[in-house]
């Protein structure tokens, strides 16, 4: 990770030659990579020292225990979760450029030479921001990483420039439209390794859509849901995730003993609870904290570009739409199911399916269809009954015996974000039929999944 200034003239030809000088740049042996929390530097495989700060010839896999200390970007090893996982571990490596020149360097010296040409010019001024990533396996030699990383760099710095060249070619002249090419890493499940994308940042989703859609066709991947979209980036632990809201707090949970069908959430989540943001729902905001952790889910699959409405925004959609009076706006009335399928059919343009179960004896016989939904869909589900909603995750249906296990994440929680206590406490966890109340009727929101990508 670095940032390199990029300035040259506003031409095709000038464009090309700075990022190809800046390739040279690392070909040539210019710059230094360091580990972070380490001493280490890896100066170039030409370098009599091609590696500082460390006795011997240790491996990758060495010295990323000692720059992280954990895996990240996977399942630790005494919690593998069965199908598929991402066993990697991230080294997050640093790049220096040299500013100044070796000893036995040989250089000519001359007295430089300036050549002034007075004319109207327009001037490109750009950091390139490199973000590239390597894969490498944690046995090879940490000395074989130089090359390695500069190809990987420079395979990067292309990247960057067909995309910035793309913008350059379809701004038509009016260059108030050329943007900063920005790269994304996405690790497709289908595809089973990452993917690198570079868009332009005011390029909309929308009108990303075409380039996408050859990305699913070049890897045989399905036309049904999105892959490539910016919010399907691969999120590194130490990535920024928004305001600190747990993401998937269920990931961890022991299976439970009841020997049936499992469903349960795919993709990520944020959990929304009572009391986030300094606000006091306490009481009456369940039903909220539910809609607004089925909104994340859309928004982590890259279903829409909007972010999570707040409680203010909730109830002026429900105004604007004519289902409540106006003095509801920042009142601490409660909502429900259908409140909810309201709010993400008009901001997100999300369809739900409804499901109405008579008494919380009666969830038991709900298992078929939460299992279809979850196999199918895959989203959160929103459930309102008496004077309490929660949101369910996941089922586990026993088919011969008739048992149901429900994977509940309960808004009611009012603490820290303290994942060990939320998961050992049960604010995260499985249920049987008897969580739910007897005497209460239960409405359930299950959102649909457009097809898209």
């Amino acid at each position: 990770m670095t940032q390199l200034p990029l300035i040259c003239g506003l031409t095709t030809d000038s464009i090309k030659d700075s990022f190809s000088a800046l390739r040279k740049q690392l070909v040539h042996g210019q710059v230094v990579f360091s580990f972070p929390k380490t001493n280490i530097y890896m100066m170039g495989n030409d370098n009599e020292n091609a590696l500082i700060g460390v006795a011997g010839d240790p491996t990758v896999g060495e010295i990323c225990k000692e720059s992280t200390g954990i895996s990240e970007g996977c399942t630790p090893s005494h919690k593998k979760k069965k199908g598929r996982s991402l066993e990697v571990n991230v080294l997050r490596v640093i790049m220096f450029k040299k500013v100044t020149r070796e000893s036995l360097e040989q250089v000519k010296i001359h007295a430089p030479v300036v050549h002034i040409d007075k004319k109207l010019d327009q001037t490109l001024v750009l950091t390139v921001h490199i973000d590239a990533l390597s894969l490498i396996h944690r046995d090879e030699k940490v000395v074989e990483l130089y090359t390695v990383l500069v190809e990987s760099c420079c395979r990067y710095l292309r990247l960057l420039e067909s995309r910035f060249m793309a913008s350059l070619e379809g701004c038509y002249g009016d260059f108030s439209k050329i943007s900063e090419p920005e790269a994304f890493h996405f690790f497709p499940e289908p595809c089973g390794h990452f993917i690198t994308a570079a868009y332009s940042k005011i390029d909309s989703e929308q009108t990303l859509e075409n380039r996408r859609r050859l990305l699913h066709q070049q890897l045989l991947l399905p036309l049904s849901q999105p892959m490539f979209r910016r919010a399907n980036r691969f999120i590194f632990k130490g990535d920024v995730q928004g305001s600190g809201v747990l993401v998937n707090p269920h990931e961890g949970i022991a299976p439970t003993d009841n020997g049936g069908d499992v469903a349960i959430v795919r993709g990520k989540y944020s959990y929304f609870h009572y009391c986030q943001n300094n606000m006091d729902d306490n009481g009456w905001g369940c039903a909220y904290r539910s809609l607004q952790t089925l909104a994340s889910w859309f928004r982590w699959q890259g279903y829409t570009e909007k972010e999570v409405p707040t409680f203010k925004e909730i109830q002026k959609c429900l105004v604007d739409i004519g289902d409540k009076p106006t003095n509801f706006i920042e009142s601490k009335q409660w909502i429900g199911s259908t409140e909810v399928n309201f709010v993400l059919n008009s901001i997100f343009n999300i369809t739900s399916k409804i499901l109405y179960v008579s008494s919380g004896e009666d969830m038991g016989t709900k298992g078929p269809e939460l299992i279809n939904h979850f196999k199918i869909h895959g989203s959160p589900v929103m459930i309102g009954g008496g004077v309490l909603a929660h949101t369910i995750l996941g089922v586990d249906y026993n088919n011969v015996t008739g048992n149901v296990k429900f994977l509940i994440l309960d808004p009611h929680y009012t603490g820290g974000e303290d994942l060990e206590l939320i998961q050992k406490k049960g604010w995260c966890g499985w249920k049987g039929v008897d969580f739910w109340d007897k005497t209460a009727y239960y409405n359930m929101c299950l959102p649909q999944v457009p097809l898209c990508i």
